[in-house]
């Protein structure tokens, strides 16, 4: 009888952990339905971007933040120094972070509620995160883990190897994969 106490008890946190984990999945979504991005062009009315539709415009200004710097300073510029990268991504923030926060802010929340519970499959969870996450996510999440803001990302990154189904490639430089050595991107040779 004891015994049957103890299982009903675990059966209980566990579906009590589940129900919140799918709520909070849930309300990720609909945070990323609400990234809103306005794209003004010289020529066409402004275009109004929500969702991963935003976010794929947000990582496309983050690579031009990059590339408008690798330009301007030619071969002066250490493409692989990471205070270099820090500092783009940094730039890239202070103009549009605050489209992105609240984002970031409640998936690193998920990854810790996880994180925080004890006799669950962790990786599961946060599987069920990654494989919900554009490659665009994936990216702006790698460079945010690399600055001060976003360090806390780096041990979910590296724990739960998030970054096993993008490629280095699909950095802004392959060569940054090294800044997150044990991220476990994925390769060809798998």
């Amino acid at each position: 009888m004891l015994i049957n106490l103890k299982e009903q008890r675990a059966n209980n946190n566990r579906q009590i952990f589940e129900t919140n984990f799918f709520q909070m999945l849930n309300h990720l979504n609909e945070i990323t339905k609400d990234v809103g991005f306005t794209k003004t062009h010289m020529e066409d009315p402004d275009s109004i971007y929500y969702g991963r539709e935003a976010i794929f415009h947000l990582a496309s200004i983050f690579k031009n933040y990059y590339g408008y710097n690798l330009f301007n300073h030619g071969s002066d510029y250490e493409k692989d120094k990471i205070e270099n990268v820090i500092i783009n991504f940094e730039s890239f923030w202070d103009d549009h972070g605050g489209k992105l926060s609240h984002y970031f802010r409640w998936l690193y929340n998920m990854l810790n509620f996880i994180e925080s519970k004890k006799d669950i499959d962790k990786g599961f969870y946060v599987k069920l995160i990654s494989a919900q996450l554009s490659n665009q996510e994936l990216l702006l999440m790698f460079y945010s883990a690399l600055t001060p803001r976003g360090f806390n990302f780096q041990k979910f990154i590296i724990k739960y190897q998030m970054m096993s189904n993008f490629e280095s490639s699909e950095l802004l430089d392959e060569s940054h994969s090294k800044f997150m050595s044990k991220a476990d991107f994925w390769s060809k040779a798998r």
